[in-house]
């Protein structure tokens, strides 16, 4: 924890801010059901606003990293201590994400412990972590022209991979979502332990879905483009009152995430039982229902649900910034 903001870059937060609130709108709809188009992922091939929000989270670090690492490897700081503190941070990183997948270890409709043998291992901060300390690797150790041939390499060696090798009991290559090769080493080396809605493949949902080199060079172009105009418009022309929320949540990112994501899982583990019948209900629901279901049409219902969730977080983040309580890891 830091009661104090370093030296920053405030567009970067601010692009942070942006995109860890385009999260939390996207992960907390009032009804999965009801939720307008631009707010869903695309299927597979296509993209919506939805699916640039995990890329640009990526981009956001490896800008990060050449900041935090730039001076430290210029001057010649020990570059294995460095090393060090990249793969502890990439570790809590990992920790707190599988912490996350294992909340609230205890099932509360069977009054059981959550099977960890089933723990979902990939996820979001997982991801994060291992780009984190291979990207802080390569940019440590390589200079940045062989930085830029080892991303244009993996780019093509996957491009090849998906394209031309036949994959395993199917016979071909394909892009389809449960029979690309990816789908196929998913499910070799993480069988039981992915998205549960897909069970033999992990997204973290054009193809979004399955990462295509195309993808990456796409939406890291958007990134890069949105990160420019953030650039002008706050430390080149000092246009800074309209991105105070952004600032407020660029800032605690990390922590508005979790936090976020734990009380999401709350809501919808504790429930009440009501009803002529009895039956238990979510809490979410109940509030969704009698809140926000109650007065607005379904897909209205939804926005505003999530519409009120980043408000409500905003709030929790804004008396953290007052209080300078910044957690980072």
């Amino acid at each position: 924890m830091s009661s104090k903001l370093d030296n920053r870059l405030l567009s970067l937060d601010i692009l942070r801010g942006i995109t860890i609130a385009g999260m939390i709108m996207v992960n907390n709809p009032g009804s999965w059901a009801t939720i307008y188009p631009p707010l869903a992922h695309a299927k597979l091939h296509g993209c919506t606003p939805t699916d640039l929000v995990f890329p640009f989270f990526l981009f956001i670090v490896g800008v990060a990293i050449t900041f935090s690492l730039s001076k430290r490897k210029d001057r010649g700081d020990n570059q294995n201590k460095l090393l060090m503190q990249v793969f502890r941070r990439s570790l809590m990183l990992i920790a707190v994400g599988l912490f996350m997948a294992a909340f609230p270890f205890f099932d509360f409709n069977t009054f059981t412990f959550v099977d960890l043998s089933k723990l979902r291992f990939p996820g979001v901060l997982q991801r994060i972590g291992l780009v984190y300390f291979f990207a802080s690797f390569i940019f440590l150790k390589c200079n940045i022209k062989w930085q830029a041939i080892l991303g244009g390499s993996f780019l093509l060696l996957y491009w090849f991979l998906m394209m031309a090798v036949p994959v395993p009991g199917v016979g071909y290559p394909n892009l389809m979502p449960t029979t690309n090769l990816a789908a196929y080493i998913d499910n070799l080396i993480l069988s039981g332990h992915m998205w549960g809605a897909t069970k033999v493949w992990d997204p973290e949902g054009m193809n979004k879905s399955i990462w295509t080199s195309s993808y990456v060079v796409f939406t890291s172009g958007l990134a890069l483009q949105f990160f420019g105009v953030c650039y002008w418009l706050v430390d080149i022309k000092g246009y800074q009152k309209w991105a105070k929320p952004f600032i407020i949540y660029g800032t605690n990112a990390i922590t508005v995430f979790v936090l976020s994501g734990l009380l999401a899982k709350l809501m919808n583990i504790i429930k009440f039982n009501v009803g002529s019948q009895g039956e238990a209900v979510a809490l979410k629901t109940i509030i969704y229902d009698n809140l926000y279901l109650s007065w607005l049409s379904p897909y209205n219902a939804s926005f505003a649900f999530a519409i009120t969730y980043i408000l409500f977080w905003l709030g929790i983040m804004t008396i953290f910034y007052k209080k300078g309580i910044f957690i980072k890891i």
